[in-house]
């Protein structure tokens, strides 16, 4: 009964943050100032303006800014792309019409001695699209001489998705977010085929995802309030240090808009699963604010009725403020902001579900917040200094009938960044300080573990290079000092990477980097599947070392773009755990062992076939093995496992922009890979399977209001095998969907 009312309760805060959410949103969507229609200085006059502004496609362009500068009259369009200035003057005028995104728009003179009817087509600006996590400073993806992956604001819209764990496995080529336990839904990121704890995920440029918010934070992070995100494949630890070895994805979250900006969307669709979703920007004078607020939740399924989850009950809420201050023309910029985001989900045994603390349920509550406050200033000759103090407070409560766990993790960071020009802009030299403080204290079956945390100290310095016109070096390095009661470790990480525009529509790109991993704190493996495992530190670990290595080119036409990539990394002193010399008292020990490797290679590209259709294809091969043969309990083999070999995506893109209507078929292949069958005591080698998936949208009301229908796994393809928590690790054999075919309907609203 507790348990029920404690979700009761959480379901009705949850409302009632999402309602005041919504409700000030309407009320700013009400409220909100708009100029007046014109003008009113001078004595009325018969004489009017009227027309009607329209883009190439022919759709009307609302809140376009109209001046005519001779007679101080100012109006914008409204919904319509409608305008109208009245009693002016008889003479002579010119017309200025200004909206972001648009290329300014000038008339020739005209003559007033007659009403005047106009129509206007205003051209999109081509925007290019800008880049930070390859060298921590701004620079168009074109030109970016670390290879860099982007999913943009719209196609994350477009897509549907509403977390970063769909977006990634939709949409990321050369990604695998593995899910890894049938009772509580566990994740993994994987990367160029390492496993999860190889690969650094970024918020906002900051390595603040810890690896307490990494076993479900893909899931928990929805997309509402994501503006981008990048992946750079391969060592970034010179600049962002250890965990970076495999690559980074960075999740770049909203900024205040110049203009006002409002979004509301709704979507319901199998297993009672629903999100609500609010998104609120403002700009006034020097102070902008961007807010939102998504709630989700989505009942348990027993996909194959043997009594246990194959997906588990989720109830999510996340709110997030940031606001910033604008000075001396938005050329110096102060901003604070908080996240929170509070979950419970549960799973495991069907029948006694309910129950927090009955043989083989489980219940996990987690509670998440994260704050800063930063500065950005540009300087003469665009020298740009950047300061960043950010806190996380994450905490952790789990049951199950072996080892109830509790877990509080506190982090602070500060960063510190200055990037100066020099010779003309020839040279861009980027140098940076960082400081990481991280502890966490866990309480696992009612024995509190000793404290664990690190203090990191890290300097880089980074060389953009434009030695001539065809070509662009970047170099860097960094230092980190690691202490913690389990290892001190120090780290040099040197990169250098080369860009090279052979021909207009060919650029060359190659990289190499060390990279670095130091062992300390909470691991992915440390999860509730394996009942909350005490593993021993010994303390006397080596920091893994790695060599990287990426080699791609890039072939793009105004219909045609494709590449291909070749990548290599080698690692040392691999880290792993064994049950063989574990202590009295711990189930598994860490140690050093021998070296792995992976290499492989990536190729996609995507062909425009008519002016609204647009196909995509991808393909990756990744081979993934250590050096030695190793010891997995059941077998033995050199293979590391979970990787699958082979993965594949296709996509087909239909977009008819005079009719507002968007979609969207998408097909991804998984390989067959190793994976360690506990139940049997075997190594299997996995079958392949092909998943697709499909949304359709419809643009109404000039864009006001967009529904949308979609389906997740439209062949209802599940994994075959399977084995309940009953058998020892019978809830981590994973490597395929679990549920079946998943269809969904949704409303946005935009403002």
């Amino acid at each position: 009964m507790l348990v029920v009312n404690f979700v009761m309760s959480r379901n009705i805060f949850h409302s009632l943050i999402l309602l005041i959410y919504i409700l000030y949103g309407v009320n700013f969507l009400i409220c909100s100032p708009k100029q007046d229609n014109a003008s009113t200085e001078g004595q009325p006059q018969a004489l009017n303006i009227r027309g009607k502004i329209e883009n190439a496609e022919k759709k009307p362009v609302e809140k376009a800014i109209i001046i005519i500068p001779e007679l101080n009259k100012t109006t914008e369009s409204d919904s319509s792309g409608a305008f109208e200035i009245t009693q002016l003057t008889v003479g002579v005028i010119h017309m200025e019409i200004y909206k972001d995104g648009y290329v300014a728009y000038q008339s020739e003179a005209l003559t007033l001695s007659e009403d005047i009817n106009l129509a206007i087509t205003l051209i999109k600006k081509l925007e290019e699209e800008i880049v930070v996590t390859a060298t921590r400073t701004q620079i168009p993806l074109k030109e970016v001489p670390i290879r860099t992956e982007l999913i943009n604001a719209v196609e994350i819209e477009e897509s549907g998705e509403k977390t970063v764990y769909d977006i990634l496995n939709t949409r990321a080529l050369g990604l695998w977010v593995q899910q890894s336990c049938t009772n509580c839904n566990f994740t993994e990121l994987r990367m160029q085929g390492l496993e999860g704890g190889y690969s650094q995920v970024l918020i906002d440029g900051q390595p603040i995802f810890t690896g307490l918010a990494s076993v479900y934070g893909l899931q928990q992070i929805r997309s509402e309030n994501i503006q981008q995100i990048e992946i750079v494949k391969g060592s970034s630890s010179a600049l962002y240090g250890s965990q970076a070895i495999a690559g980074v994805v960075n999740i770049i979250t909203k900024e205040p808009t110049p203009e006002p900006e409002a979004n509301m969307s709704v979507s319901y669709g199998n297993y009672n699963s629903y999100d609500l979703s609010a998104f609120i920007s403002l700009r006034k004078d020097i102070i902008g604010f961007a807010a939102s607020a998504q709630k989700a939740q989505s009942d348990y399924v027993d996909e194959n009725g043997d009594n246990f989850t194959d997906k588990v009950e989720s109830d999510t809420l996340n709110l997030s403020l940031k606001s910033n201050l604008y000075f001396a023309k938005d050329m110096h910029r102060a901003s604070f902001f908080i996240r929170y985001i509070d979950e419970f989900r549960r799973g495991g045994y069907v029948s006694t579900i309910d129950d927090a603390y009955a043989l083989l349920s489980e219940h996990i509550s987690t509670g998440r917040y994260e704050f800063g406050a930063g500065y950005q200033g540009i300087f003469k000759n665009s020298n740009i200094l950047k300061i960043n103090a950010i806190g996380t407070h994450h905490k952790r409560w789990a049951s199950n009938a072996s080892r109830p766990f509790e877990s509080e993790e506190n982090t602070k960071l500060l960063d510190i960044q200055y990037t100066h020009t020099l010779t003309g802009g020839k040279h861009r030299l980027t140098s940076g300080f960082t400081y990481n403080e991280e502890k966490i204290n866990e309480v696992i079956d009612f024995r509190v573990q000793p404290e664990k945390g690190a203090d990191t100290y890290g300097v880089y310095l980074q060389d953009e290079i434009e030695s001539w016109d065809k070509f662009t070096v970047v170099g860097g390095i960094r230092y980190d000092y690691t202490k913690s009661p389990y290892i001190k470790a120090s780290a040099f990480s040197p990169r250098i990477g080369l860009r090279w525009e052979a021909r207009p529509e060919l650029t060359m790109r190659a990289s190499v980097g060390r990279g670095f991993k130091v062992p300390y704190l909470f691991s992915e493996n440390l999860h509730l599947c394996s009942c909350a495992p005490l593993i021993y530190n010994p303390g006397t670990l080596k920091p893994e070392s790695s060599l990287s290595f990426n080699l791609s080119g890039e072939y793009s036409t105004n219909d045609l773009v494709f590449e291909v990539n070749v990548f290599r990394t080698t690692i040392d002193k691999k880290i792993y755990f064994t049950k063989k010399g574990a202590p009295p008292g711990y189930d598994f020990v860490f140690v050093n062992g021998s070296g792995a490797y992976t290499q492989g290679i990536e190729a996609q590209g995507n062909i425009k076939l008519t002016e609204t259709m647009k196909l995509g294809l991808g393909f990756t091969y990744a081979d993934a093995q250590y050096k030695e043969e190793q010891d997995y309990e059941v077998g033995i083999s050199k293979k590391i496992m979970r990787n699958p070999q082979f993965t594949g995506l296709f996509t087909i893109e239909y977009n008819n922009s005079m009719h507002g209507i968007k979609a969207e078929f998408i097909g991804h292949m998984t390989g067959s890979m190793y994976i360690e069958n506990y139940v049997e005591q075997r190594i299997d080698h996995t079958p392949s399977y092909f998943i697709c998936d499909t949304n359709i949208q419809k643009e109404l009301f000039n864009g006001h209001v967009i529904p949308s229908i979609g389906i997740y796994n439209i062949l209802n393809y599940v994994q075959e095998i399977r084995y309940t928590p009953l058998d020892e690790h019978g809830a981590t054999y994973i490597y395929a969907p679990l549920t079946g075919r998943y269809l969904y309907g949704m409303v946005r609203l935009r403002y």
